[in-house]
């Protein structure tokens, strides 16, 4: 039942991340309180660890990179509550010079 939730909130997330402008930034857990504010409540730690796993690959193979590299070498919080910028790569195609 909660593998089911998580794959709803997850899929939710994606679709709430690939309607944000290029550059915006905030954490995983806020995206999916964003969308599923309740359901998100009841996620545990290693549901949370899903989520974000299932996010991060579904929205790279699409063309979105998530960045997270102000937290590289760092040891930090919890990974679901590091904040990242959403970069859409066909944006970011348009501005490199040609």
């Amino acid at each position: 039942m909660m593998k089911q939730i998580v794959k709803t909130i997850a899929d939710q997330t994606i679709e709430y991340i690939l309607g944000l402008p290029n550059g915006s930034n905030l954490t995983m857990y806020q995206a999916a309180k964003a969308v599923c504010p309740k359901e998100t409540d009841q996620l545990d730690e290693m549901d949370l660890y899903e989520l974000q796993s299932t996010v991060v690959e579904s929205v790279k193979k699409i063309g979105v990179i998530l960045d997270f590299s102000e937290h590289e070498y760092k040891f930090e919080g919890l990974f679901y509550n590091l904040d990242f910028y959403v970069y859409h790569k066909r944006l970011q195609d348009q501005t490199e010079p040609k």
